[in-house]
């Protein structure tokens, strides 16, 4: 067996990077291939903002010819810790393959001065974060890292170990069927604190939320772990991928008075689309996705916060009364997930818990002092 060693700009070996996992999960139901040309831009240095503060490292274990794991290391250099983060992880069920990838990886970190490998987690707050460790029998949705259920094992055996952990939850039909008296009562908090909900109607109402959006976000982030504010370039691309599978009207921001405090993004699953199609978009593949996009009956909650201050005065229960009202309007949905709420946010899950969401996957951050 033999890694090798490369950067983004290695055409050759970064088409087998990228289609080694369309092998390994080839008979798996569950897995939902990644849109090929968000993979594509994730190597593309002139258009991919995280070039500009940092750098990569591609490893590709090849056995016989034949790619059998592969890894990305990534040094962050407007981070000011010492850690180098991992992302791609992929490999055949064998410890000898997943010891050699992250030796290499290894061997690069500390060339940098780095002492801690941590991951999986990618280039921007907006990939997918974490390797799943519970939930295995379900499919993921748009955008969610999937695994097989021996992954979490072969870090452990290589000295990972686990540090931080993000459970998704489950929404069955009746968590949408809010009492009338839970409506009126998000009204009287509305009018009682002083909060309001900015609604958005249109593609153009949502490019001009976004920055509000990022600034939500990152207020959000106050007291939680693990996370990295969103950068201009992050709100670039999450403008793109917004206008790409968005139902404006699913997007809630939140103000309490004139500050904005809270946001809550969701968004048709298009997970099945990217089955169908295997991930392609052109020359069809659009028709598919944007299909399943308008009959999905699963919505993806991917992001739900209120700024520190705030927590416990019942804006988030305001939130999803207002999504409430908009997935009963459009009668589209008839469940959904709310994805990777932290572990350690328990005030934000025990609200979760109370409006009938069960928590039913999880995914795990992992960390090696090298």
């Amino acid at each position: 067996m033999e890694i090798l060693t490369f950067g983004p700009e290695n055409k050759r070996l970064i088409r087998q990077f990228i289609r080694l996992p369309f092998t390994l999960y080839e008979s798996d139901p569950n897995w939902v291939p990644p849109l090929r040309m968000d993979m594509r831009l994730a190597f593309n240095h002139r258009r991919h903002g995280f070039y500009r503060h940092g750098e990569v490292q591609c490893l590709l274990a090849v056995d016989d010819n034949r790619p059998v794991g592969r890894l990305m290391m990534l040094h962050d250099h407007a981070n000011p810790s010492q850690t180098a983060r991992f992302y791609y992880f992929e490999s055949e069920n064998d410890h000898e393959i997943v010891r050699q990838l992250f030796n290499a990886g290894t061997a690069w970190a500390k060339s940098r001065g780095l002492n801690k490998i941590f991951g999986p987690k990618g280039m921007t707050p907006l990939d997918g974060l974490g390797m799943l460790v519970r939930g295995f029998e379900y499919r993921p949705t748009f955008g969610m890292p999937y695994n097989p259920p021996y992954y979490p094992g072969l870090l452990e055996a290589c000295g990972f170990i686990r540090v931080r952990e993000a459970e998704s939850g489950y929404l069955d039909p009746t968590c949408f069927d809010l009492p009338e008296k839970v409506l009126r009562a998000a009204d009287i908090i509305q009018k009682k604190k002083g909060f309001h909900v900015l609604k958005l109607s249109s593609q153009k109402d949502l490019r001009k939320a976004v920055n509000l959006l990022g600034e939500m976000y990152n207020a959000a982030l106050t007291g939680t772990e693990g996370n990295t504010p969103l950068t201009d370039q992050d709100l670039r691309s999450m403008t793109n991928g917004l206008l790409w599978i968005a139902q404006p009207g699913l997007i809630k921001l939140i103000f309490k008075e004139e500050q904005p405090v809270g946001f809550l993004l969701a968004y048709p699953d298009i997970a099945k689309g990217l089955q169908a199609t295997r991930g392609r978009v052109f020359p069809f593949g659009w028709i598919r996705i944007l299909w399943e996009k308008r009959h999905s009956d699963l919505i993806d909650i991917n992001g739900a916060g209120v700024s520190a201050e705030y927590r416990g005065l019942a804006a988030t229960a305001l939130l999803f009364s207002e999504m409430y009202r908009s997935v009963t309007a459009s009668g589209q949905f008839k469940h959904g997930e709310v994805i990777q709420i932290g572990t350690e946010n328990e005030r934000m899950r025990a609200e979760l818990r109370g409006m009938g969401i069960e928590f039913y996957k999880s995914h795990a951050l992992f960390e090696r002092v090298i």
